[in-house]
């Protein structure tokens, strides 16, 4: 594919110019690009200039030609496109390509992982905190591979912390992600009781579904660094997470898309279906100990005997936004240790600060204890 980086590498221009789209071509493609500011300016305007794949049919490639007033450039290959014997998958070209674009994800679930008292540590401290996030990332990567639950996970630090996503799109993508924070707190949690909490961070926790821009950086002077995320999904996280308490877990409100004409999938609703994969895992296999059952739920009043409600909050930012979020809980089970119960009870929110407000709403009450 250097071809294709050599080429492309002389008209993107140090990322001045955005590649939109591509076609193959005799021994080569087409590609369509335009100034970044361009591309930006006019994508509201056809929905594949920004979203979807970068290869496109002829129809949505010769629209987005005539939107942005730009005529096809050819890239010589040592060969063809194509699915035949000796021909270049177009999966190869779409991956390269894919870096020097900008695109658009509607729906996607984002984590992030923000350190509590980060600035206030020594730089050891620091050093050891991140690593210590990382391997408990990892180890929960490890783990998916293992259950047999796929995911392409990328990351980007903010810091202090980790956004962290899945590259597969769609809503079982979603709740693999969401498995993943579960598994990823289990392991920080066994490290927190086995290890020093000066070494072993205490984390903030948030996750959200949305939209977001996805575009990869450069190392050197050409496109070959990691991707990365900014949009309605981060930025969203990021104001939660400034409301967080430490060792909270919260969730954002969302209205995610579901196929085959199901009705939308909102946090209540994601997170029972989160429980039933839960429900079905016979177990997982972390560093420093082996997981047995893990019990997630959102939290709220109670509505008579051992059965709740769910609370949902209304959160006020440092710039008068209003965002809704709902408080969750993991009760984490282990054949060779005490359970580990995570995250902030409800009463324990009853009288934070002046920017909660909360409702309870009407669904499926919670067969497990809050209060734990």
């Amino acid at each position: 594919m250097q071809a294709i980086n050599d080429g492309i590498g002389r008209i993107w221009d140090l990322g001045r110019n955005n590649v939109v789209a591509w076609l193959p071509a005799k021994d080569g493609i087409e590609v369509l690009v335009a100034p970044c500011y361009v591309v930006l300016d006019r994508a509201s305007r056809h929905d594949r200039v920004m979203q979807g794949k970068r290869f496109m049919g002829r129809g949505s490639f010769a629209a987005v030609s005539r939107l942005l007033g730009v005529t096809p450039r050819r890239i010589d290959l040592n060969g063809n496109v194509g699915t035949g014997p000796g021909e270049i998958p177009w999966q190869r070209v779409e991956e390269v390509i894919r870096r020097y674009a900008i695109s658009q994800t509607l729906n996607r679930a984002v984590i992030l992982f923000d350190i509590v008292g980060f600035s206030l540590r020594s730089h050891v401290e620091q050093v050891a905190q991140l690593n210590s996030l990382e391997v408990s990332i990892n180890v929960a990567h490890r783990c998916m591979r293992e259950l047999r639950m796929p995911i392409d996970l990328a990351r980007s630090s903010t810091g202090d912390g980790y956004y962290v996503w899945n590259r597969n799109k769609g809503v079982e993508a979603d709740l693999n992600l969401n498995f993943l924070l579960m598994l990823i707190l289990a392991g920080n949690a066994i490290a927190r009781d086995l290890g020093s909490p000066k070494l072993v961070p205490e984390l903030r926790s948030c996750f959200t579904v949305g939209s977001h821009f996805s575009f990869y950086q450069v190392e050197g002077l050409v496109r070959g660094g990691g991707d990365y995320i900014v949009g309605d999904a981060t930025i969203e996280l990021a104001r939660l997470a400034a409301e967080t308490l430490p060792g909270q877990i919260l969730f954002g409100e969302f209205d995610r898309p579901t196929s085959g004409g199901a009705a939308n999938m909102d946090a209540p609703g994601f997170m029972m279906s989160v429980q039933q994969r839960l429900d079905d895992m016979q177990g997982a296999d972390l560093d420093h100990g082996r997981i047995d059952n893990i019990r997630c739920y959102l939290t709220g009043s109670s509505w008579g005997g051992d059965r709740f409600r769910i609370n949902k909050y209304d959160i006020v930012d440092k710039h008068g936004f209003h965002h809704t979020a709902y408080n969750a809980k993991m009760n984490i089970y282990r054949g060779d240790g005490p359970p580990l119960f995570l995250g902030v009870r409800t009463e324990d929110l009853a009288g934070f600060g002046a920017n909660w407000r909360y409702e309870s709403i009407s669904a499926a009450p919670a067969p497990w204890d809050p209060r734990r």
